[in-house]
């Protein structure tokens, strides 16, 4: 897959003067923000996102391409949350203390487990992708 226009244009910084105080604060906040790289069929590639700011996306070949294309874009949010006086998210999951029992057939239960280690992630993980996109 070739690096499409999109890809290399959402990686771009800012066109105006940004304070290098508040890059550099965006710059390590960014950099200890998690990011979920998954194959992306649609797209021939990667697909990947923050988990602290799930609308920095990236896409690549690689899943370093993808990484530092959601750090940059990541950074570039933080950037304009800081300009505008908000609070960037604290870093990591949230602790999650809630809990769903679900009875499935055998059947599906082996569905759910067999996808979701195509998808490389633990039967949690991915149902929690795929039902709400996390």
């Amino acid at each position: 897959m070739a690096t499409s226009k999109r890809s290399k244009n959402s990686r771009k910084s800012p066109t105006r003067p940004v304070d290098p105080a508040v890059r550099r604060q965006a710059r390590e906040l960014a950099a200890k923000y998690q990011v979920i790289v998954r194959r992306d069929d649609e797209l021939g590639g990667l697909s990947g996102r923050g988990v602290e700011l799930p609308n920095a996306l990236g896409f690549g070949e690689t899943a370093d391409e993808v990484i530092a294309e959601v750090r940059g874009n990541m950074e570039a949010l933080v950037i304009h949350m800081i300009e505008r006086g908000e609070t960037p998210p604290l870093m990591g999951t949230p602790q999650r203390t809630e809990q769903i029992n679900l009875r499935l057939t055998r059947m599906e239960r082996e569905t759910i487990e067999s996808l979701a280690r195509a998808a490389g992630q633990g039967v949690s993980d991915y149902i929690r992708a795929v039902a709400i996109g996390r």
